[in-house]
């Protein structure tokens, strides 16, 4: 089977710290965009924020080959060390994902999410929060800035086109 020959919308690929951490697995990664560009146009490239910050310069590498080939880069888990975000300037991810759980958090605020959602913003990132089940969570996550989620309520919104206030 041609992998290049698939016909979907878009791909992604949700990355682990292993990829990282070894020099022959993440050169393969690399070696591996360039030979698949028409793949490429169509992936969204997913790291976990731990990893991004244990391993920003093979991160930024990574979404700026990605970039140029086609594909988008995003931080997954956004928001779990919040003394850490200066991250985002140098990454510069198209999109960020909140997990829901924190915002049915008791210990934070609506003013700490729409702060999120704004230093996301202010590097031109997406913001989706993850695991929404409800109107009401969907809601939730709307009034405070975020541009879209993932979960089980529909319809969703395509976060990439929709278009920045």
């Amino acid at each position: 089977m041609n992998i290049d020959k698939i016909q979907v919308p878009r791909l992604a690929l949700n990355l682990t710290r292993e990829t990282f951490d070894d020099e022959a697995s993440f050169a393969g990664l690399i070696n591996w965009l360039n030979v698949h560009p028409n793949i490429c146009q169509r992936l969204d490239i997913e790291v976990a924020e731990s990893i991004a910050l244990r391993h920003q310069e093979r991160v930024m590498t990574l979404f700026r080959r990605a970039r140029r080939l086609g594909a988008r880069g995003g931080i997954d888990r956004f928001a779990r060390e919040l003394k850490e975000l200066s991250y985002l300037s140098a990454l510069r991810p198209d999109y960020v994902k909140i997990d829901q759980a924190f915002f049915k958090r008791e210990d934070v605020d609506t003013e700490l999410l729409q702060s999120l959602c704004m230093t996301a913003h202010q590097v031109e990132s997406k913001v989706i929060v993850t695991r929404v089940e409800s109107a009401e969570d969907q809601a939730r996550v709307m009034s405070v800035g975020a541009d879209g989620y993932q979960g089980y309520v529909a319809p969703a919104v395509d976060v990439m086109k929709r278009k920045s206030s």
